[in-house]
């Protein structure tokens, strides 16, 4: 399958975070899902290697920087800005999530990993889920977190990969002061269709690779990481890190052997062999795209927008 490509753009051009006007001040610049200019956002001195998350329209941005954590509006008014407590040893920045609705999660790695629900308005922890209050959520120690915002509304996705302790994925919500998490059955949680019924469960230590019922967790479709039916019978290859669903019916993951790399295309119903993307030149990892039937590749030079012939 030749894929279109839609937009090429230097790494360069996309670089979130830039130098802005005045001593030790950013600039975050945005961009859309068609990796054109949405808009700059001047930024106080901060960490530079900031992490940041928009609030539904844009309105205003949840920034992670170093030890702080602050709401930034659009207008680059700081609406409050706190700091937040580090293991000493070993400090990482959190990992800011608006869901649709609007609650604001923060995912706080440390000796004791946590997840809290800050206010919009002052940044006071609403709730928190840690060790002591874990509300269903496994204890780890500085693992890293995606969210996955489901369909639905009602519950958010989070995916926690703690290295040699393992990965672990969970619905969560936020109501009535309080978040209540439930596991998702499968190791790393990659996205859910746009009913919010399926979910893709990739694999980190074991080697589960299937499409799950939402929210039970039941098995609708799965395959082994090294025998995809319908794809190289006989040759050496396995399914790597970084799998994610194109749309509803596709899921886009990268074979990899001895003698081929090849970013492949699975029936999302079967997780059968669909067909193998041929690019026109080198491209680099795959990576998911907002837009559905669309993807993304990155190299050290450029980013691509691809999507479906």
């Amino acid at each position: 399958m030749r894929p279109r490509l839609i937009r090429e753009v230097p790494n360069d051009d996309l670089l979130p975070v830039v130098a802005g006007p005045g001593q030790g001040r950013l600039r975050l610049r945005l961009f859309d899902d068609w990796l054109l200019p949405l808009g700059e956002l001047d930024l106080p001195p901060l960490d530079p290697r900031l992490r940041f998350a928009p609030l539904p329209g844009h309105t205003a941005f949840l920034i992670a920087a170093g030890d702080e954590v602050m709401l930034v509006e659009r207008d680059g008014t700081v609406r409050w800005r706190r700091r937040e407590d580090q293991d000493p040893e070993h400090p990482e920045q959190a990992t800011p999530f608006a869901d649709p609705g609007g609650t604001l999660w923060l995912w706080l790695p440390g000796k004791e990993d946590r997840i809290a629900v800050v206010d919009p308005a002052s940044g006071d922890h609403l709730a928190d889920a840690d060790d002591e209050n874990p509300y269903g959520v496994a204890a780890f120690s500085h693992g890293s977190a995606a969210f996955f915002a489901h369909p639905g509304g009602a519950w958010t996705g989070l995916h926690i990969a703690a290295g040699d302790q393992g990965s672990a994925s969970f619905r969560i919500r936020y109501a009535d002061g309080r978040i209540t998490a439930h596991e998702c059955l499968g190791e790393a949680l990659a996205g859910f269709d746009t009913a919010g019924t399926r979910y893709l469960a990739t694999h980190h230590d074991d080697d589960e690779f299937a499409m799950r019922s939402f929210p039970d967790g039941e098995v609708l479709a799965s395959c082994d990481l090294d025998d995809i039916p319908g794809y190289r019978p006989g040759w050496p290859y396995r399914i790597e890190n970084g799998a994610f669903m194109i749309d509803d019916d596709l899921v886009l993951a990268c074979a990899e052997g001895d003698e081929l790399v090849n970013d492949v295309l699975l029936s999302s119903h079967t997780l059968h062999w669909v067909d193998t993307v041929d690019y026109p030149s080198a491209s680099g990892r795959p990576r998911p795209s907002a837009r559905p039937g669309h993807w993304l590749t990155r190299n050290n030079h450029v980013t691509r927008l691809w999507s479906l012939p």
